[in-house]
């Protein structure tokens, strides 16, 4: 099967769906608690949004603008219909565009956002890659999947090994952070 094909099925699976990856608002608000203090009107981007229910829970919780990327046109019109339903077009403006290539100049974004989809480009590529994307001070908040225990099972390890051969356990990709 050819990559566009792929992932027109992909899309086709996912289409409809409110959310793109695990968690919810409430993982959401909890993670941008632990960011640290922002600019009253931060300028946010958030990579991968899919159909953008983070991007909305953003917009919700604080006064930012929020740039919302991702590769797939149906997923942004359904953000931005679900942000005009919600009073918070203003805030969100909505970017067609590869995650791996994003043409925004250095230094442009108090907060880089990305939930569920950093593994995409893989984990370590993302941190190297959007970190030049941050002001001083500015924070960076990817979710990545990792390895909770050393003996999973067999199944499951080899589940793995086949789809994201890149997964970690959470000191490597500590190490992976501390790196970039």
């Amino acid at each position: 099967m050819n990559e566009e094909r792929a992932m027109q099925i992909f899309f086709e699976i996912h289409r409809d769906l409110p959310r793109e990856g695990p968690g919810d608002g409430q993982c959401t608000r909890k993670a941008l608690s632990m960011a640290g203090k922002l600019p009253d009107k931060p300028r946010i981007i958030d990579i991968g949004c899919g159909p953008g229910m983070q991007t909305l829970d953003l917009a919700s919780a604080t006064d930012g603008v929020i740039t919302a990327v991702d590769n797939w046109q149906p997923f942004l019109d359904q953000l931005e219909k679900k942000a005009a339903q919600e009073g918070l077009q203003d805030q969100i403006k909505t970017v067609n565009a590869d995650m791996a290539a994003l043409d925004f100049e250095d230094a442009s974004f108090d907060l880089v956002w990305s939930e569920g989809a950093a593994y995409i480009m893989g984990f370590q590529n993302a941190l190297h890659s959007w970190k030049r994307l941050l002001k001083k001070p500015g924070c960076l908040v990817v979710s990545e999947i990792a390895w909770l225990r050393d003996n999973p099972p067999e199944e499951v390890r080899e589940y793995f090994a086949a789809e994201y051969p890149a997964m970690r356990d959470i000191e490597s990709n500590l190490d992976l952070i501390r790196g970039a």
